[in-house]
């Protein structure tokens, strides 16, 4: 449970970096079409050199927060199925194994079972 957890929270983090890279492309009012605009005088500087990397770097971002969230949701969504097709006990059992990480002894006590399901 504790790992289905951290997953959700990672989306929830890579949903807002997303939401704020959008933001400042909004704000700058950018285009997706690397063509939009007129014609201007060529010319080269630093700051238009830096922006132009700058620009690169935020698509590079938005792509890779993209396929990260898409990942884990697919993830999650693979550990949800995998959870709803148990039984109470194997949920249970799974819960008290890998999650509570209690013995084997102890499990048993709490399921009324014998040690050899284990093995």
């Amino acid at each position: 449970m504790d790992n289905v957890v951290e997953s959700i929270k990672e989306i929830d983090y890579e949903l807002l970096e997303l939401e704020e890279i959008q933001e400042i492309i909004g704000i700058r009012g950018a285009s997706p079409n690397k063509k939009a605009g007129s014609a201007t005088y060529a010319f080269s500087s630093t700051v238009e050199n830096e922006v132009i990397h700058r620009d690169e770097k935020i698509g590079e971002k938005v792509v890779a927060l993209t396929g990260g969230i898409s990942r884990k949701e697919r993830g999650l969504k693979k550990v949800e199925n995998i959870l709803a097709t148990l039984t109470e006990e194997e949920y249970m059992l799974i819960e008290m194994k890998y999650f509570k990480r209690h013995t084997v002894n102890r499990i048993c006590e709490i399921l009324g079972i014998t040690p050899d399901i284990f093995q």
